[in-house]
């Protein structure tokens, strides 16, 4: 009998563990998992004229109805030796039911210190970097799509993550926040950020 409770036991803390931190990376939603992770490689400064690292987003770069969707200006520096190209995420890990995606950028030119103020939405690559290309957000759309969290639900985070890669990605425009996260994988030579916030 001992011995029955004590298997008992043990799986029943097997499964408590299993439910609490398994899948801490999940979205049952079907939106991106986000990447919460702690960087400890090379890291890139990255900072915008438009807000303080974790002070409220103005309202002029909340998405459509709320503001007026205009994509901030970034910058960054400190960039890693061997760098071929950067990559941006703007991400929301607050958004109820999983991680919001609302900007993918990638094959910006290796050259660029940072993204224009005002980027169009669309498919074509762009001339302001020169080359690059945006992605799909988790509204559907191509580009840049602002904050616009749930009113009421306080203030979130909005994460816009660079990255430098030691490789050119073979991508077209288009390519989702999980498409670019695989592609990357393994080819992230530094990496930044700059955090900031917005509520209803």
């Amino acid at each position: 009998m001992k011995r029955i409770m004590l298997f008992l036991a043990t799986n029943l803390a097997i499964l408590v563990v299993l439910s609490l931190g398994g899948c801490s990376g999940c979205s049952s939603s079907g939106r991106d998992a986000g990447t919460e992770e702690r960087w400890t490689g090379h890291v890139i400064w990255m900072k915008s004229p438009a807000f303080e690292a974790d002070k409220p987003i103005p309202k002029v770069h909340a998405y459509k109805d709320e503001g007026n969707n205009v994509s901030p200006l970034l910058t960054w520096s400190n960039p890693p030796p061997g760098v071929e190209e950067f990559a941006v995420i703007c991400e929301d890990p607050d958004a109820p039911g999983g991680t919001w995606v609302h900007w993918v950028v990638y094959n910006i030119p290796k050259e660029a210190t940072g993204l224009p103020e005002g980027m169009p939405p669309g498919k074509g690559d762009l001339d302001r970097p020169a080359g690059a290309k945006q992605g799909e957000n988790s509204f559907g759309e191509i580009g840049y799509g602002g904050p616009i969290p749930p009113k009421g639900s306080g203030a979130h985070r909005y994460r816009f993550i660079v990255y430098a890669l030691g490789l050119k990605l073979p991508l077209k425009a288009g390519a989702t926040a999980a498409e670019l996260r695989e592609a990357m994988h393994g080819h992230v030579i530094g990496r930044g950020e700059i955090v900031g916030t917005y509520q209803r």
